[in-house]
């Protein structure tokens, strides 16, 4: 017989069988013994615990099942969100001719430093602050708070769903020079997940972030 200990109940059935219906037979096979009223009361006493223990055992294996089926579950739901997720990626040496190289800026367009600069060899233009030029896309992000810049996002979120055939690659803009947590800017952007904006690609970074949970 195959050795069954990794699940032990709390009294052990004495015969160790391969599948549920076997043990089935063996309870039906006890329930006659008892039936036949020929056992002594030690017997019966011991073929009583041999169903109950027959019985819990079979509840685990059931329990073991249902646990395995939740964890599988568990895991479809997170490779799903896994999948779902739309990375862009932190290093950036080359765009494909239909990528653009989302960054943050600033109103007056003087692409200095940062992901700014990087921009200006993709087509960003020296004193053009917002939205689209060249292979990039610029969103500002230091003239205020926070709040002044969830309007130039949602703008950047509408030209990109009108803009299904561009892969937009966007930074983590407003977290260097700006001075923003990730947590701060990342909410902007639920959004493109929300309504599966399948073409804006997010920082990892913003992910991890509590309100991006899918």
């Amino acid at each position: 017989m195959n050795n069954k200990s990794k699940i032990i109940p709390l009294y052990k059935p004495k015969v160790w069988l391969d599948t549920p219906l076997d043990y089935a037979k063996r309870i039906a096979f006890l329930a006659k013994v008892l039936a036949s009223g020929k056992c002594s009361v030690e017997l019966a006493k011991e073929v009583n615990k041999e169903i109950i223990g027959i019985v819990e055992y079979l509840n685990l294996i059931q329990q073991r099942r249902i646990l395995k089926k939740q964890q599988k579950t568990e895991n479809m739901k997170t490779n799903k969100n896994i999948t779902n997720k739309r990375i862009s990626s932190k290093w950036l040496n080359s765009l494909e001719q239909n990528e653009i190289f989302v960054f943050g800026s600033n109103l007056s367009g003087f692409h200095a430093g940062g992901a700014a600069a990087t921009a200006m060899k993709w087509g960003a233009v020296w004193g053009q602050g917002v939205g689209l030029q060249g292979q990039t896309y610029a969103i500002p992000t230091m003239q205020g708070g926070v709040e002044t810049i969830k309007p130039y996002v949602d703008e950047f979120l509408s030209f990109a769903k009108a803009h299904p055939e561009l892969k937009f690659l966007v930074t983590e803009i407003g977290c260097g020079i700006a001075g923003f947590k990730i947590e701060e800017i990342a909410s902007l952007f639920k959004a493109a997940i929300d309504e599966q904006i399948e073409n804006v690609f997010l920082p990892e970074s913003f992910y991890q972030d509590e309100k991006m949970k899918l």
